[in-house]
């Protein structure tokens, strides 16, 4: 008889555990696979749940496929967006659209939380035979194939802009994911990289040629020297519909969890700069209005 009362009371208290979980649980969605924007957004995650000390459970779910939208598609056309939450990246949100005018979610977007900004670079392997980014454009060497891999259209666009100024013809090579574009570079596959400067602060090994943003920084060179106007930065978060306001315990937590790890540091270290997006939203106030700008430049 005990043991039976206990099977009925274990029974009941797991069916109130589960129902507490499923409460608390909060799903992060990530269009990418394992890599620069899907390491960030675990981080961001991970430090958000250690703040609310284990009552608020974040599941990050990897939905890759057509540089985000997949991911966005799905959110947008389901009943996701009520309850769940986007990690994001520029070349998803902002350069994506640039190309394919269909996959454009800005308006319908806001970013809640800190947000992680950094210039778009462009790296060579130790070995590789590119040594400085001004033999691109010198017309006193021989004109060869340079093959630059991209992991998204941010990145894709950048090596766009290097070849329209090149005399080399330079290709622009898309993989799935910046770790299989890096793979691709260090085994010699690949010329050169475009990514995230904070991407490739991470890895020493390998050499970052040039930076696409005015000025220089640890040393290394301005790609406005041979590209005037190559600005590109890649920026990475979490959004959520823009007529979400169920938001605060979340947004709360990322801040909470940014503060307690002392995110600002590390993440400064690696080369991003972090915005905090107190006052205004990011989306509204950077996206938007680069959108808007870059729709114009590339209509010329």
């Amino acid at each position: 008889m005990l043991r039976k009362l206990l099977l009925v009371v274990f029974v009941g208290l797991s069916m109130v555990t589960m129902s507490v979980y499923s409460k608390e649980t909060t799903k992060f969605i990530v269009g990418y696979g394992p890599g620069g924007t899907d390491n960030i957004i675990r981080t961001l995650a991970l430090d958000a749940e250690n703040a609310t000390a284990g009552q608020q459970k974040i599941i990050v779910e990897n939905r890759p496929g057509a540089n985000g939208s997949i991911a966005l598609r799905g959110y947008f056309s389901s009943a996701e967006k009520e309850r769940s939450f986007l990690g994001v990246s520029g070349g998803q949100v902002l350069f994506e659209p640039l190309v394919n005018p269909e996959n454009n979610w800005i308006s319908q977007l806001k970013m809640i939380g800190p947000v992680l900004t950094s210039p778009l670079a462009i790296a060579v392997a130790p070995n590789g035979k590119i040594k400085h980014i001004g033999d691109l454009f010198d017309k006193s060497i021989p004109r060869m194939r340079i093959n630059i891999g991209t992991a998204g259209e941010s990145h894709q666009m950048l090596v766009s802009l290097i070849a329209k100024a090149s005399h080399h013809d330079v290709v622009g090579v898309r993989f799935r994911g910046s770790a299989e574009s890096y793979t691709a570079l260090i085994g010699g596959h690949i010329d050169l990289m475009s990514d995230a400067y904070g991407f490739f602060k991470q890895r020493p090994e390998i050499n970052v040629l040039t930076l696409a943003q005015a000025e220089s920084m640890d040393k290394i060179p301005s790609l406005h020297k041979y590209v005037l106007d190559a600005t590109l930065v890649n920026f990475f978060g979490i959004a959520v519909g823009a007529d979400r306001t169920d938001i605060k315990e979340i947004e709360a937590a990322l801040y909470l969890g940014f503060s307690q790890n002392n995110r600002k540091e590390y993440w400064e270290k690696l080369g991003y700069a972090i915005d905090f997006n107190r006052k205004s939203d990011y989306i509204s106030r950077e996206v938007l209005p680069a959108f808007n700008r870059w729709s114009r430049d590339l209509k010329k």
